[in-house]
């Protein structure tokens, strides 16, 4: 079993500052492979595919690792802005990967959102209790943190290609004939991730304290407030030019 950790060249940086925070909050975490279009990463596992298509990124780099390592059955597949804020439980992880062995389950996920939008379908294998995902479920394929069969999501990235679901939205809505399973544990992030609509989210900034966590804090802390910025000058710039067209409106009409 390996690591998949899926990002793209925008968020690069941040992947550099989260390996080292992993030693913390996932010490005993399986060999990093991270998934790219661009070549910014400074970690010697890094696989880029030159493509804009998030799909393409996926389904290739999971193709190539599938050729370097013979008779991978399962991988952690983790969005980058996804990786654990606090320590993992190694205890647990290490119960859901047995019991994945050894019943053969094709997808089981680690979720950040309430479990009540999953039903009542409840099975308990050796004492650990997995959510059975409603082929109604919106999001039946989510990209929440997840142990996913190789071949299982070798199939799911081609069925993807065929019908032309590049983006990750319509990825998560593919609806497989195989069960789903989410894991009664939460995975330690803060909900949508680190990162949303492309800038740092307040609350995970709280959550990473630790010193460990410095350099890839003091990044998202600049880059929020880079954001918060950002966001003030547009709205200036708008409400100037808002007031320089109600000016010339009101000078037209009592000329």
């Amino acid at each position: 079993m390996i690591l998949i950790i899926l990002t793209y060249h925008g968020y690069e940086k941040y992947c550099n500052y989260f390996i080292d925070y992993l030693k913390y909050s996932w010490p005993n975490h399986p060999e990093v492979w991270f998934l790219t279009d661009g070549g910014a990463i400074n970690h010697p596992n890094v696989i880029t595919v030159k493509s804009d298509k998030w799909l393409i990124v996926l389904y290739e780099g999971l193709k190539q690792l599938k050729n370097k390592y013979n008779g991978l059955d399962y991988t952690y597949l983790v969005l980058e802005d996804l990786l654990p804020l606090s320590p993992v439980s190694d205890s647990h992880l290490s119960k859901i990967e047995n019991i994945i062995y050894q019943h053969q389950l094709k997808c089981v996920s680690f979720v950040v959102y309430p479990h009540k939008y999953l039903g009542n379908n409840i099975v308990t294998l050796d004492s650990i209790k997995l959510y059975q995902v409603p082929r109604s479920f919106e999001q039946y394929s989510q990209l929440q943190p997840a142990i996913w069969n190789m071949n299982h999501l070798l199939n799911i990235c081609q069925y993807a290609l065929d019908n032309n679901f590049l983006d990750p939205w319509s990825f998560e809505k593919i609806v497989s004939d195989e069960q789903h399973y989410v894991s009664e544990y939460y995975w330690p992030s803060v909900f949508n991730g680190f990162l949303h609509g492309k800038h740092p989210v307040w609350e995970a900034i709280w959550k990473v304290k630790t010193p460990e966590a410095k350099q890839f804090r003091n990044q998202l802390i600049k880059d929020y407030f880079s954001w918060i910025a950002s966001r003030i000058k547009t709205k200036l710039l708008d409400k100037i030019k808002t007031n320089l067209l109600e000016t010339k409106i009101l000078n037209f009409i009592t000329k």
